[in-house]
Order: structure tokens, then sequence, then C-alpha cells
């Protein structure tokens, strides 16, 4: 690989092929960097190493076939005798393999649009910093990472060139930065970046995940453990003091018979309608209960809500024509019942 790449500054690219890994998105860049900066044709190459997908379909296929586009046309436009601007492996590449490719990477490049914690940049500085004793004595490791920031690791590489991967000119600057940035730069970075790495390890995540747990569970010895809720939507086990004391439906009831005037407040998203339900109206089971509730004239019903008045109004106006409702939305009052008194 150092004697293929002789001469180059090598950006690398690891990625499963995958419409969220903007694979796309980093040969466009690679492609602007080209035609902007015709100095660097025959010195700069992308190595894509393209992993096998996970799944299959449609968009996969757009992917595939789009990409495979993409590096024919930058290859064809500036290949030379003894340079290919691209270099594409669609194939497994086995762990050796692309430690080497690591290795000799100037640049990694990750530019996902979306992405949870891509160990990558993370492989990257671990090859390029090497086993103890592997470099020549002085030698100071040097790498540079251009990294997306909706990528999860981005906020832990203070040192990468952070991008937003939807902007083809930004990804492209963050490219051509890297590969002009100077070797004590570049060693600087790597420097950082290899600390957070060495310290934060996965027994560092481990202890620290332990000692979350026994902090937070401290007290439960004293607590008392209820089960909310019905199914695996909404059922939890909730932890609480063991003074507590819960409510029991008898005891409701009995209050609420033997009550002359009662004040029911009522959150309308995730209690009187799931927050899942496809449709945000409330249905004719909610609005007959509502409207049985504001018959008895010792109710005084509210319902509480982020929404706004028109979308409100529209869904319960049968119920507040009834008298004894007020629903409260969009930081307004409507039905006219005690609106001054809540505001104070």
């Amino acid at each position: 690989l150092v004697s293929q790449f002789e001469g180059c500054q090598v950006l690398l690219g690891v990625d499963d092929l995958d419409v969220f890994k903007g694979i796309e998105l980093k040969l466009q860049a690679f492609e602007r960097l080209l035609e902007e900066h015709p100095e660097w044709r025959g010195k700069v190459v992308l190595v894509q190493i393209t992993n096998a997908p996970r799944s299959s379909g449609k968009e996969l296929g757009e992917l595939h076939e789009a990409a495979k586009a993409l590096v024919a046309a930058v290859n064809g436009r500036w290949s030379s005798p003894g340079y290919q601007p691209v270099c594409y492996l669609e194939r497994h590449v086995p762990l050796h393999e692309r430690i080497a490719f690591y290795t000799v990477a100037d640049v990694a490049v990750v530019t996902a649009t979306r992405d949870g914690m891509n160990l990558v940049p993370y492989e990257y500085v671990v090859c390029r910093q090497g086993p103890p004793g592997w470099a020549e004595p002085g030698h100071k490791p040097q790498s540079m990472l251009v990294v997306s920031e909706f990528v999860g690791c981005s906020p832990s590489l203070s040192g990468a060139i952070r991008v937003n991967p939807w902007s083809i000119d930004a990804v492209s600057d963050a490219m051509f930065s890297a590969i002009r940035t100077s070797p004590e730069h570049r060693s600087l970075r790597h420097d950082k970046h290899w600390r957070y790495v060495s310290e934060h390890t996965v027994g560092f995540w481990a202890a620290s995940y332990v000692q979350d747990l026994a902090r937070s569970t401290k007290q439960h010895v004293a607590m008392k453990c209820y089960g909310l809720g019905l199914g695996l939507d909404t059922f939890r086990l909730v932890a609480l003091d063991a003074n507590f004391k819960k409510l029991e439906d008898s005891a409701t009831m009995a209050a609420y018979r033997s009550s002359q005037r009662r004040l029911l407040l009522l959150d309308y998203d995730g209690t009187l309608i799931p927050h899942r339900n496809i449709s945000a109206a409330p249905p004719e089971t909610v609005l007959t209960v509502l409207e049985a509730l504001t018959a008895d004239t010792c109710n005084e019903v509210w319902v509480i809500s982020g929404r706004s008045q028109q979308e409100l109004g529209g869904w319960f106006e049968g119920v507040v024509s009834g008298g004894g409702f007020v629903f409260w939305g969009g930081g307004s009052c409507l039905g006219g019942l005690l609106c001054d008194g809540l505001r104070a």
C-alpha cells in the first residue's frame, strides 16, 4: 500500500452500504475537490471501503448504482497512467487489511448523515498510533479526521474537522484543509485524540456505568416498587419513598361522590389520547366521557394542551357548549371559566 500510494495524500472512508452513511456525498465532495483544486490531481487519492449492506431494498440498490456511477465519473475524468483518484473496494475487507489501510491513510473521512457510536475514527487513531516501539526514535504519529457533526462520537473528537455532510462544499473544503494541514498540527491533533481513546477504554465505560447504577440505586432498599401502566408500551416499574401511600380507586370514588365541587384537570396528549395515536383528534369514547362529566353541575373540567385554540375548538365544540368545561391551549383559555384565577 505504501508503494501503491507513494507521493499521494490518502483519504480513507470505511462504511457499510447504507443510505445514512453518506457515501455518495463523500464521493461528490471529493469530485468537487479535484474540480476546484486541479493542482492536487495526481497527488490525492480517496480509498472508499464499502462493506456489504445489512439489509436489502430499492433504496440500497439505487445507492449502489449511484456510488458506482460517481466512482466511474471521477476516475474517467482524472485518471492517468499510474494514478486513479478513487480506489473503491466493494467487498469484505478483513481486519488485518483494514488495519493496513488505516495505517497508511493521512485523513479519515466520515460523512454519515445519521449514525450512532461510529468507531471508525477511534480505530483510525489507534492504528496511526501503532503498537509501542514500532516507530523509529523521534517519530511523532500524525492523523487527521473529517467527521460528520451527526455522528455520535463527534463531540469527543475535539481535534477533528466537523462538517455538515449535506453540504458538498463544506465537506470538500474540509478535505482540502485536512490534506494541507502541517505535520506539526496533525501531530498535535493526533495526540489529543489518542489521549481520549487510550483513557476511555471499555473498562472505563464499564466502571462508569456501574458507578452510576450504584449511585442511582443507593436508597432503593428503603423504597417501595410499584408497577404502573399496562403492556409493553406503557408498563414501567417505579421506586418510591417508603412513606408513599398509593391512592386507592375505592377511596378516590368515595371522595368524588361525597364532594360538592370538583375540579378535574386533564392533560390532553399522553393522558386523554396516547402519544402514539395516528390521529391527534379525540376519539368518540373520550368525548362521551367528557360530556358525562360536564353534565354534572358539581364538576368543572379542564383540558390542558399546548395545541392551538383553533385545533382544540374544532374538537371540543360540542362539549364546551354543554357548560362546566374549559380547555387551555396555546397559552390561552377558551370556555370562559376561571381564566383569571388560573393565570394568577
